[in-house]
């Protein structure tokens, strides 16, 4: 089994990152002819004999404490409509120059009051919404 030159071997893994297709690409089989010579794969090449806990690699990595599973979030509860909902939604439908999005948006929230799905964090959304646009 051939000896590896470390040096040659680094300056073949450096030359991997030049511009010139040509160059990395015999930088490539010349790396590849280093270790092929040396009666080497690169998975014994690159894989050393223990890692720093002393195991060995082939054993199993010991698997950590199970940890439970996160619990979902609870489903948001839908709040009773009021009539300042609609008409919020209503007026800021109304407004000239409305981005696409938060139009289509409002529409969802429309949908989302008539159905009784609109819940507490809707409305918060909704009503701070209604003042950024209201100071432009």
């Amino acid at each position: 089994m051939a000896d590896l030159d470390r040096n040659r071997i680094l300056a073949g893994l450096e030359a991997l990152g030049e511009e010139d297709d040509v160059t990395v690409l015999e930088a490539a089989r010349d790396l590849h002819a280093q270790v092929s010579d040396a009666g080497l794969s690169w998975q014994e090449l690159l894989r050393p004999e223990q890692v720093e806990n002393g195991a060995d690699l082939d054993e199993p990595a010991p698997q950590p404490a199970a940890q439970p599973a996160p619990q979902p979030a609870p489903e948001p509860t839908p709040v009773p409509a009021d009539g300042d909902d609609l008409a919020m939604v209503e007026a800021l439908l109304r407004r000239p120059n409305l981005y696409a999005g938060t139009r289509d948006e409002l529409e969802d929230y429309k949908q989302d009051i008539e159905s009784g799905d609109f819940t507490a964090d809707d409305r918060k959304y909704l009503r701070a919404l209604a003042a950024r646009l209201a100071r432009r």
